[in-house]
Order: C-alpha cells, then sequence, then structure tokens
C-alpha cells in the first residue's frame, strides 16, 4: 500500500468518525425540537449531509485498495 493510500484511507475513516458523531449529536438533541424551532431545520440538513457522506464513503470502500495492509 502507497503512502498516499494510506493518507486517503486515514481521510476516509475520519470521516467516518465525524459521521458518526453527527449521528449521535442528532439523536442527543432530540429532546430539545420543543425548545428551539431551529432544531427542526438543522438536524435534517445534517442527516441529509450523513447520507451523502455514505454514498461516498461506500463509494470509496468498494475500491479494492480501501483498507488493505
Amino acid at each position: 500500500m502507497t503512502k498516499a493510500q494510506v493518507l486517503r484511507d486515514g481521510k476516509i475513516n475520519k470521516l467516518i468518525q465525524e459521521m458518526d458523531g453527527s449521528c449521535k449529536m442528532a439523536r442527543d438533541v432530540a429532546p430539545l425540537r420543543e425548545r428551539a424551532q431551529d432544531v427542526d431545520e438543522i438536524v435534517p440538513k445534517i442527516l441529509n449531509q450523513v447520507i451523502e457522506c455514505t454514498y461516498f464513503v461506500k463509494g470509496y470502500w468498494e475500491q479494492k485498495s480501501f483498507g488493505e495492509c
């Protein structure tokens, strides 16, 4: 595996961690929906971005070289 591939894989892993954090945040703010109208606008946008990132990661993952040591 090339150094460039290792760096790309590391960035993808960081993206996955960020996606996980975003989903956890969306879950944790659910109780605030009654107090903040912005939550109803912001959370769907965040989750739509997570979905878009999921498709990106899926496409990257399908490359045979991803994660190979």
